[in-house]
């Protein structure tokens, strides 16, 4: 299967034939939409520097300091709250739990919903993300999957540069939140 730019197939899926304008099959009729694709990132507060107490509820106002990790492969060297991609068949859950235990070493619960929103920052592979409030489990910080440092920061002063402009949206979100 051939594909082009932007996940765009130039042959189709189904049949192979070639795809018109690079939508319709020009053999089959299959139709090609381009959507985006969606993503999930685990917010971590603490009121300090420091894992939270396991299960303890830290929210927003009375939270200082949220965990992120330092990327080093797409996006190196560049700061972002956990996320990662979906699982085909994965629930949007699962795939935080997951991704926070892969790039932080963490066991996370899933609080609440903080924020939704589209992410514009590569035209060519665009992402609807979902943010998602957590609960520290267990498990001692540490980096990995395609993290290399991993750490508490102060909401209102993450480390630069950030990876991706709507993590520093969700972050204003909680810093206002704090500020009440």
């Amino acid at each position: 299967m051939e594909v082009g730019t932007g996940f765009w197939f130039l042959h189709c899926p189904r049949c192979g034939g070639a795809l018109a304008a690079g939508q319709r099959c020009a053999v089959c009729g299959y139709r090609q939409y381009r959507s985006p694709v969606a993503v999930v990132a685990g917010i971590l507060l603490s009121s300090g520097p420091f894992v939270p107490p396991p299960g303890e509820a830290i929210e927003p106002p009375r939270a200082s300091h949220v965990l992120l990790v330092r990327r080093c492969g797409t996006h190196a060297g560049a700061w972002c709250i956990p996320c990662g991609y979906i699982d085909y068949g994965e629930d949007v859950r699962a795939a935080t739990r997951r991704e926070m235990r892969e790039e932080t070493g963490l066991a996370v619960e899933i609080a609440s919903v903080w924020a939704v929103r589209s992410n514009f920052h590569d035209p060519e592979n665009q992402t609807v993300g979902i943010w998602f409030l957590t609960r520290y489990l267990a498990g001692e910080v540490r980096p990995g999957d395609d993290a290399d440092r991993v750490g508490f920061v102060e909401i209102a002063r993450p480390p630069e540069p950030l990876a991706f402009p709507t993590d520093r949206e969700v972050l204003a979100s909680l810093a206002a939140a704090r500020r009440g």
